[in-house]
């Protein structure tokens, strides 16, 4: 069978001093439109994330690349990210991620055009290809499990 060699364009969607990720493999950073890809945005690259510490929860605008800021979150870390994810059904205007309320973590499913907020209270993990349920799992038991996927600051 022959190689064929296909080359791809690759180009940087963020550029500055802060590190710019998005999260798990398994999970994609592209809205339903195409136009906005998600990104967490923090200072350093060069530790773990500490309790409490925020990395925002931003857009890139894939036309212009400007990064834009929705909100942030205290429960993150390097390989993971806070599970954010675009949100079945409403992959054009809804994303859910992890949070931290009152000593917990949390899922949020935010409207990035109006910033209206519900919140479920467990951390999201999955959610279904059709949205109808999410999976979940104990963060903290991770984090004293397999440090690297779990969030700092809420003990097992």
């Amino acid at each position: 069978m022959p190689i064929i060699n296909h080359t791809c364009p690759v180009r940087a969607v963020t550029h500055g001093a802060k590190a710019h990720w998005f999260g798990y493999y398994d999970k994609s950073p592209w809205d339903s439109t195409g136009r906005y890809m998600l990104a967490l945005e923090a200072e350093s690259l060069t530790r773990m994330p500490q309790a409490g510490e925020t990395a925002t929860i931003g857009l890139i605008e894939v036309e212009t690349l400007a990064f834009t800021p929705l909100t942030k979150t205290r429960a993150w870390n390097w390989q993971q990210g806070c599970m954010a994810q675009w949100l079945p059904g409403a992959a054009d205007r809804e994303i859910i991620f992890n949070d931290v309320a009152d000593g917990q973590h949390i899922a949020v499913i935010m409207d990035i055009h109006t910033g209206v907020r519900r919140t479920l209270p467990r951390p999201v993990y999955d959610v279904a290809n059709d949205g109808s349920f999410i999976l979940s799992t104990s963060m903290a038991r991770l984090a004293a499990t397999r440090t690297v996927v779990g969030y700092a600051g809420i003990t097992d």
